[in-house]
C-alpha cells in the first residue's frame, strides 16, 4: 500500500521478545496492534513516525501467548498496513 509505511518483524535478542521494527511513512502518529488469528487485538502500542517496538510475547493482563501464527497491523491515518508472523519458542 502506498503511504502505509514498513514493517518487520524479528526474534528479539532477549529471550521470550519479538522485535518489530517500523516505519508509517506519514508524519502522523500511528498505532501499532498485535492480533490474534482471528482478529483480535492482543496488544496495542501508540507509536511515533518510526521506530521499535519489544513485545514480551503477552496479551493484556500479561497472559502469555501461545506459539502459532499472528498478525501486526500498523495503522497512520487512513492508512492500514497488516503483517503475519509466526511465534515459535
Amino acid at each position: 500500500m502506498r503511504g502505509a509505511g514498513t514493517m518487520r518483524v524479528m526474534v528479539s535478542d532477549r529471550r521470550g521478545f519479538i522485535d518489530i521494527e517500523y516505519s508509517s511513512g506519514q508524519a502522523v502518529s500511528a498505532r501499532l496492534t498485535i492480533l490474534d488469528p482471528f482478529g483480535r487485538p492482543l496488544r496495542s502500542f501508540d507509536c511515533t513516525r518510526q521506530g521499535r517496538v519489544v513485545w514480551d510475547c503477552t496479551a493484556s493482563g500479561n497472559r502469555t501467548v501461545p506459539n502459532g501464527v499472528y498478525f501486526c497491523r500498523l495503522a497512520a491515518g487512513p492508512t492500514v498496513r497488516v503483517l503475519p508472523f509466526v511465534l515459535s519458542r
